[in-house]
C-alpha cells in the first residue's frame, strides 16, 4: 500500500515513481473530486475510491478498508493533495496502518505551502509555513506575527475567511497582501489576489480546495536568468478526443510544449459484432497478395485475433503488406514484420493511389481488415483498379460515455482548443454537446483536425476547423496548432 502526493492536481507535480503507481494500481483513493487530468493514468478496471471528507469514514476506518484490500493481493494508492507526511489526514491514516502487519510505503512529494509559494510569486526563503489545520479546523495561532511576516498557511477544508482571521488576529493587519491558491478545475494553481481583511470578510470565490493563503509582501526576487526557454503552446488549454489508450502520444506532445491537456475520450475501441467473417479470412490468408492496414486500431485488433489462433507470424504466408501511414507502420513492425508500402500521403485515397503506381491491382485478392462502418471509398477505388477486395470488420468505434466529469468542465470552462483524430471522434463530441452551440458560449475555443475527412466533418457538424494537420500524425496535429498560434500571435502584434 502507498500514499503519493499529487500536488494540487496537475500530472507535472508528480513525482515518476507517483505516476508509475497510479498507472499499476488496482484502488485509487483521494479526496473527492480527483483530478480529472490524473485519471488518464488510471487503468480501465482501477477502482477509485472517493473519500467525501464530512461525510465519510474516519481515518482509522479508511486505513483498515484499504489495508483490507492490499491484504487480498491488490495495489492499493491512497493520493494526497501536497505532501502525504503533511496532511494531517493522511498521517492519522498511516500511523493507524502502521500498528497492523501490512506493508506500506509513504513517498515524499513537495508541499501545497511550497506549490502554492510559488504560484504567488513569493521568496521561498522569507516565508514562514504553517503547519496545515487538521481537518479544517481554525485555531489562534500560538505565536505572534510581525505586521510584515510573508505566511503561508494551508487550510484544508476551504474556509478561507477563517483562516484569514487567523492570521489577523496573530498580528497581521487588514491591508496585508495575500493570495489565496487554490486548486483549478483543469488541476494545478490557481490563484485570487487581495487584502487580507478582503479575504477575511468575502473568501475567495472560484477557488477549489485545498486551498494556502499566502500574505504578506515578499522581498524583491534576485534577478535570475529564466529557467527555461518559452514553450510554443503555453499558458492554452487543449482538449483531447482520442480513445484513452491511444491518448498517451498526443498528451506527452501537448505538454511537453507548454499545453495544459485535458483528456475527454469520445470512443472506445470493441470487438465486432461479429467474428466469423474475420476467423474466415485468417483461414484463407494464403490466398491473399496484400493485406492493407488504415489504422493502428485495425493492426492491433488484428493481430490479437490472428496471434489466438495461430501463434506463429509465418502463417502470415506470402501477402504484403501496406499501411496508411507512419504510425500504422510502426505497429505493425512491433510484430516483427516488414511494411511494403507507405503513401507519402498518410489517406486511403492516397494508399489506393500508392499501390496502383507500385504494380498492377489487376486480379490482386486484397485483405482489408478495418472497422466496421468504414467508408466505402477505398475498396471502391481498390476494386475499380481490379482488385478483389476482402473489407472486413476486425473491430468497431462505440461512442464514450463515462468521463463525464471531463465534459463537464470542459462544457463549464471552456478550452482554447479541441482536437480530434477521427470523424468518429467528432460526431461523438457533437452528439454530446453541439459544437456551434460550444464555439459560441467560448468565442476563444479553436478545432484542430488531423486530416481532411475529419476537417469535413467539422464542417458538417457546423465547426470551421482552424487547423488541420500535415502530415496527418500527432506530431503533424500538434505543429499544426503550433503553426496557426504562431500567426494569431504575429496578427496581435
Amino acid at each position: 500500500m502507498f500514499w503519493i502526493g499529487i500536488g494540487f492536481g496537475a500530472p507535472e507535480e508528480l513525482t515518476a515513481r507517483a505516476r508509475d503507481l497510479l498507472r499499476c494500481a488496482d484502488t485509487v483513493a483521494a479526496e473527492s473530486p480527483f483530478p480529472i487530468r490524473l485519471r488518464r493514468f488510471l487503468k480501465p478496471d482501477a477502482r477509485l475510491r472517493l473519500i467525501e471528507q464530512k461525510t465519510s469514514l474516519s481515518a482509522q476506518e479508511t486505513a483498515a478498508e484499504l489495508a483490507r484490500e492490499a491484504r487480498a493481493g491488490r495495489v492499493v494508492v491512497r493520493a494526497v493533495y501536497g505532501d502525504p507526511l503533511e496532511s494531517p489526514r493522511a498521517v492519522q491514516e498511516i500511523t493507524a496502518l502502521a500498528r497492523g502487519k501490512t506493508p506500506y510505503e509513504a513517498l515524499p512529494a513537495v508541499s501545497l505551502s511550497s506549490l502554492a509559494v510559488r504560484a504567488a510569486g513569493a521568496s521561498p526563503d522569507a516565508v514562514l509555513r504553517l503547519p496545515p489545520e487538521a481537518g479544517g479546523k481554525s485555531r489562534p495561532l500560538q505565536l505572534r506575527l510581525p505586521s510584515d511576516a510573508v505566511v503561508s498557511a494551508p487550510v484544508r477544508g476551504g474556509n478561507v475567511p477563517a483562516a484569514a482571521k487567523r492570521l489577523m488576529t496573530a498580528g497581521l493587519p487588514p491591508e496585508t497582501p495575500a493570495a489565496a491558491v487554490g486548486r483549478s478545475a483543469w488541476g494545478g494553481p490557481t490563484l485570487a489576489a487581495d487584502t487580507l481583511g478582503v479575504f477575511a470578510a468575502q473568501g475567495a470565490a472560484g477557488l477549489h480546495p485545498p486551498l494556502v493563503p499566502v500574505t504578506g509582501k515578499a522581498p524583491a526576487p534576485r534577478r535570475k536568468p529564466p529557467a527555461a526557454f518559452p514553450k510554443p503552446l503555453a499558458g492554452l488549454r487543449i482538449v483531447v478526443t482520442r480513445a484513452r489508450e491511444q491518448a498517451e502520444e498526443l498528451i506527452d506532445l501537448l505538454e511537453d510544449r507548454g499545453a495544459t491537456a485535458l483528456l475527454l475520450p469520445c470512443l472506445r475501441v470493441v470487438p465486432p459484432r461479429r467474428t466469423d467473417i474475420l476467423e474466415e479470412a485468417l483461414d484463407g490468408l494464403g490466398s491473399y497478395d496484400w493485406i492493407l492496414f488504415t489504422s493502428v486500431n485495425g493492426v492491433e485488433a488484428f493481430f490479437e485475433r490472428f496471434f489466438a489462433r495461430f501463434g506463429d507470424a509465418r502463417s502470415l504466408g506470402g501477402a504484403r503488406i501496406a499501411a496508411v501511414g507512419p504510425k500504422t507502420a510502426e505497429r505493425v513492425k512491433a510484430y516483427r514484420l516488414g511494411v511494403d508500402l507507405v503513401p507519402e500521403r498518410h489517406t486511403g485515397a492516397a494508399l489506393a493511389q500508392a499501390l496502383r503506381k507500385h504494380m498492377s491491382l489487376e486480379n490482386l485478392r486484397i485483405l482489408l481488415p478495418r472497422a466496421e462502418k468504414a467508408p466505402p471509398d477505398l475498396p471502391q477505388a481498390l476494386e475499380d483498379m481490379g482488385a478483389i477486395v476482402d473489407d472486413i470488420a476486425c473491430y468497431r468505434v462505440v461512442r464514450e460515455t463515462q468521463d463525464e466529469e471531463a465534459l463537464r468542465v470542459f462544457l463549464e470552462e471552456g478550452a482554447d482548443w479541441a482536437t480530434f483524430a477521427s470523424p468518429s471522434a467528432v460526431e461523438a463530441l457533437a452528439a454530446r454537446a453541439p459544437l456551434p452551440e460550444l464555439a459560441a458560449r467560448f468565442p476563444a475555443l479553436r478545432f484542430a483536425a488531423i486530416g481532411p475527412e475529419t476537417a469535413a466533418a467539422l464542417e458538417a457538424r457546423g465547426a470551421r476547423p482552424h487547423a488541420t494537420a500535415r502530415p496527418h500524425t500527432a506530431e503533424g496535429l500538434v505543429a499544426a496548432i503550433e503553426e496557426r498560434e504562431t500567426k494569431d500571435r504575429l496578427h496581435r502584434d
